[in-house]
């Protein structure tokens, strides 16, 4: 039968285990050192004292790791995540270190020093974020004071999550994208998303969206699309304008 040599081993508590588990069982033979397996696990199913059984295996397998049960009631020091760094730079002693969103591109063009006088920044922007700069001004302001995104003390800048927001649905770029212009990961991105589509299709929209609800109304409506070679049409949905034939 399958076998394991023992005759080597250095720990004298494990003499006096198999000398008591020998009483019961005859799976040690004490002349050749050597263990039945098959008699072996059988013991082990068997109502022994599983503690010796344990200490007993430790040993075999030379297990540095051993420790008893009362030392798996102690408290175990939990282990803190290392913070993963996505921008990042060498410091002084040539280590890395993280940026933070506050360092990133965009922080420094569109938040800490814009351009605000040159209107040539001015039209880029609108054309990146879909949006005119004062009206992004406005609109951080507005989320602040409305609390429509709650800050905490770790929040990431508010700033770069509506441009992030903006230039998702303006451009059609990826919360991946988003991730190395602001050094905000791509999750924080997607879970801020989800808030600003919900903000968007709620407040937003039941405070500025609304359909004309007189003749007048709608006949002021006709007016911009007609000069605009739509005549017919009164209203618009997503920028989309249809053309109604033999409207006149």
């Amino acid at each position: 039968s399958s076998s394991i040599n023992i005759d080597n081993m250095v720990y004298a508590d494990a003499v006096n285990i198999l000398a008591d588990m020998q009483e019961e069982d005859n799976w040690f033979d004490a002349a050749t050192g050597s263990v039945d397996i098959q008699q072996y696990l059988k013991m082990m199913m068997d109502e022994h004292d599983h503690h010796e059984v344990e200490v007993f295996n430790s040993m075999i397998h030379d297990d540095e790791d051993y420790h008893t049960e009362d030392e798996d009631d102690a408290p175990k020091e939990k282990k803190r995540r290392k913070k993963r760094i996505i921008l990042a730079r060498r410091n002084e002693n040539g280590q890395l270190e993280a940026i933070p969103p506050k360092e990133s591109l965009w922080w420094h063009m569109y938040v800490a020093c814009p351009q605000e006088d040159d209107s040539r920044f001015l039209r880029k922007f609108r054309r990146r974020f879909r949006h005119p700069y004062a009206q992004f001004k406005w609109f951080v302001e507005e989320a602040r004071k409305e609390k429509w995104f709650p800050e905490g003390k770790s929040s990431s800048p508010l700033e770069l999550l509506i441009l992030g927001a903006f230039r998702y649905l303006g451009r059609g770029l990826t919360f991946d994208d988003l991730e190395e212009s602001t050094a905000i990961s791509e999750e924080v991105h997607r879970n801020f998303f989800h808030k600003f589509i919900k903000i968007g299709s709620t407040v937003l929209y039941e405070r500025y969206v609304r359909a004309p609800q007189t003749k007048e109304e709608v006949q002021e409506h006709m007016h911009e699309f007609a000069i605009a070679g739509l005549p017919g049409a009164f209203a618009s949905t997503d920028a989309t304008d249809i053309i109604h034939e033999l409207c006149n």
